[in-house]
């Protein structure tokens, strides 16, 4: 009998969890229409408050990684949780504003008080040590070379920041050395031929790796291509 895969699809709230039924329970008759056999609220896993739920990520191998609104980073592995807090570690803020990983097994975490990764330590990277010029990291997403792209801004400074591992070289593009309209990132978006897409306030932005880039504008749409 051909069965599905379990499907979870996963809420900012607590941690609201809906559990898809296979085939052969809806041939049972064991749930409801659409698949549908539970919704599941969880705040609390293996002694973890999850509660505050705010930016969820699934790396490479299948882990769960929380970020809250208070609680720190949560690391949810099979039936299995943990928590990094200001508390018990050195991440630089229980509130995580983004999460991302990369091929290497480091998980990069975005705050208002730098920009973090962490495997089994913990490294941060903030205006005192990196190109940032604000310590506030949002919006983080990592490409297919592992580099890292994030938001590193406001309105009046600041903008967008690509991290090379790799070369150890930071790049940050703002409103005055290119076309990007203000220094608010509100997402970021890499698809698999290396395009960065990032909204900002005033319109949508795209960006092509390279080390150099030729600029163009074309309705309302910028576009940073390697020469």
């Amino acid at each position: 009998m051909n069965r599905s895969k379990v499907i979870n699809v996963y809420l900012i709230a607590s941690f609201l969890v809906l559990n898809s039924c296979t085939n052969e329970d809806r041939v049972l008759g064991l749930n409801q229409p659409l698949g549908i056999t539970s919704w599941e609220l969880i705040t609390e896993l293996e002694g973890v408050n999850i509660d505050k739920a705010f930016r969820l990520h699934i790396d490479k191998d299948k882990v769960l990684w929380v970020g809250t609104f208070g609680n720190g980073l949560i690391k949810i592995q099979g039936e299995n949780a943990s928590q990094l807090t200001t508390e018990n570690s050195q991440i630089p803020d229980d509130i995580i504003y983004s999460i991302a990983s990369d091929s290497n097994g480091f998980v990069w975490g975005g705050t208002v008080n730098g920009l973090f990764n962490y495997k089994t330590d913990i490294t941060i990277y903030n205006s005192s040590n990196s190109a940032m010029t604000l310590d506030k990291a949002f919006s983080v997403a990592v490409d297919k070379t592992n580099t890292i792209w994030f938001e590193n801004g406001n309105a009046e400074e600041g903008g967008l920041i690509r991290f090379d591992q790799t070369e150890n070289n930071w790049q940050l593009f703002t409103p005055d050395n290119s076309d990007i309209p203000n220094g608010i990132i509100n997402d970021i978006h890499i698809t698999e031929d290396g395009t960065v897409w990032t909204g900002t306030e005033w319109l949508m932005v795209t960006v092509a790796s390279g080390k150099k880039v030729r600029m163009g504008r074309k309705r309302y749409t910028i576009q940073i291509t390697p020469i």
